[in-house]
């Protein structure tokens, strides 16, 4: 059923089911509400850890970005397809509390039927590429190791990028496939013990699992190219620090983030107490 819907969604010009039923759900708003009351749509992009509330770095479950992060600080992941260039459009989560609490403030008091569509996010005006992920990445986690089982702190190096998919299927190929495929060849031959055979299916099953979010990831590279125009949200926020008091305390603009200070200060912090605890 899984496999089906992602490639239901693919056949309408989606890249993955996720984004398909938001673009579903977006439709059917627009459709049954349009003509009888004020529509507001919201739309982050992918969203981070806090950065000031309820505090910096607050954040439930391993989402985005962070599955790469994760990976590197356990030193599992040692290559991966990604161009330095491109642009990670990433927004924390209260940010987006913040947008929409105020949105609902400006529309509450609506009654005429409108339609307006709110993209929050930094891509535009506060650029974070995959480079700058990549290179604080690096240094929050050899300044601050995570500890194996054993006790020893897990050492991490440079990330191997590979700018297109298909030189990173080549380099999979020759680093990954081949080998399991000698491995699984001498089980058949030569190391007819279980243990060896439930190794081969582990590694195998690691192998398939890199390969599915290396395809998740080369849908997702498309998004990354592009920059979502926030100039409603800008509007908005404006409009709300003339009409509400206390709008100084809901911030969402993404110019006053300092990637650097966030991402080692709060978000990677965050990850390793709350996530990886």
């Amino acid at each position: 059923m899984i496999v089906m819907n992602y490639y239901r969604a693919r056949m309408h010009g989606w890249p993955n089911t996720y984004v398909f039923t938001k673009a579903m759900g977006e439709m059917l708003l627009v459709h049954h509400s349009r003509d009888t009351v004020p529509l507001v749509i919201l739309r982050p992009t992918m969203v981070t850890s806090t950065y000031q509330e309820p505090f910096p770095g607050w954040l439930e479950g391993v989402r985005t970005i962070d599955g790469v992060a994760v990976g590197y600080a356990k030193g599992k992941l040692k290559a991966f397809p990604f161009n330095p260039k491109l642009t990670v459009d990433v927004i924390p989560a209260d940010m987006v509390i913040n947008a929409l609490i105020m949105a609902m403030v400006e529309y509450a008091n609506r009654s005429t039927p409108s339609e307006i569509i709110y993209h929050v996010g930094s891509s535009l005006r506060n650029p974070f590429t995959f480079s700058n992920f990549q290179e604080l990445n690096f240094r929050y986690f050899v300044q601050n190791p995570l500890i194996d089982k054993d006790g020893k702190p897990i050492k991490v190096g440079k990330v191997t990028a590979f700018s297109t998919m298909a030189s990173f299927r080549i380099y999979m190929a020759i680093r990954y496939s081949l080998a399991l495929k000698v491995f699984h060849l001498a089980i058949s031959t030569v190391l007819f013990q279980k243990s060896w055979k439930d190794k081969y299916i582990a590694l195998e099953r690691n192998l398939k699992r890199a390969m599915r979010l290396q395809i998740a990831y080369s849908d997702l590279q498309i998004a990354f190219l592009l920059r979502f125009d926030d100039a409603n949200s800008e509007e908005l926020q404006i409009a709300a620090t003339k009409t509400c008091s206390e709008a100084h305390a809901f911030n969402f603009d993404p110019t006053s983030i300092n990637w650097e200070a966030y991402m080692m200060g709060a978000h990677f912090p965050g990850l390793v107490k709350h996530v990886l605890k």
